[in-house]
């Protein structure tokens, strides 16, 4: 993974590199997963139903506090095989991630990262629940046209926490999943 943060961040913000690849934290924290799909589609996802699917690029917002923090949970996500737990997992086989944003806190994010998003006027909100039954967000799946870029949407994810944490992103070595 090539790992890419913000200008100036000190050693404190840089991920570990093992091997030449760069790998996510141990620690608890907030992820998104940036998905690509190349072709249109319709998705059987759980008990939500099915959903309509468009080539673009979905964010998908999500929390890891448990055991294994960030790189554990980011890497049962990007790992194909196995059972249907989230309605993620129902996207993952056709739809490529191409990058992972995720900051370090012990505070769960996602639900500030959701709203964030949803209040982008760059993004949509493809299906209603999506990663968000256990909360009373809209939504934890955004779409987008073109390629979403961190620097643009930064001041989005971290503003209710901006004095506590810094959002990274790295670009999955695929191989290694």
């Amino acid at each position: 993974m090539k790992a890419t943060g913000m200008a100036g961040a000190g050693n404190k913000d840089k991920a570990e590199v093992h091997s030449g690849a760069v790998q996510l934290p141990k620690a608890p924290g907030t992820y998104a997963l940036i998905l690509r799909c190349d072709a249109p589609d319709r998705r059987q996802v759980g008990a939500l139903g099915s959903i309509e699917i468009r080539p673009g690029y979905y964010i998908y917002v999500g929390s890891a506090l448990g055991p294994g923090g960030i790189r554990a949970r980011v890497s049962r996500h990007l790992r194909k095989a196995g059972k249907l737990h989230w309605h993620i997992d129902y996207l993952r086989p056709n739809m490529p991630v191409v990058e992972i944003w995720f900051a370090e806190a012990a505070l769960n994010l996602e639900h500030a990262w959701a709203e964030g998003l949803r209040q982008w006027d760059l993004t949509g909100i493809p299906a209603a629940g999506f990663g968000a039954s256990d909360c009373r967000c809209e939504s934890h799946l955004f779409y987008c046209d073109a390629r979403p870029m961190l620097e643009h949407i930064r001041e989005r994810l971290v503003s209710p926490v901006r004095q506590r944490t810094t959002v990274r992103s790295v670009t999955p070595d695929h191989r290694a999943f």
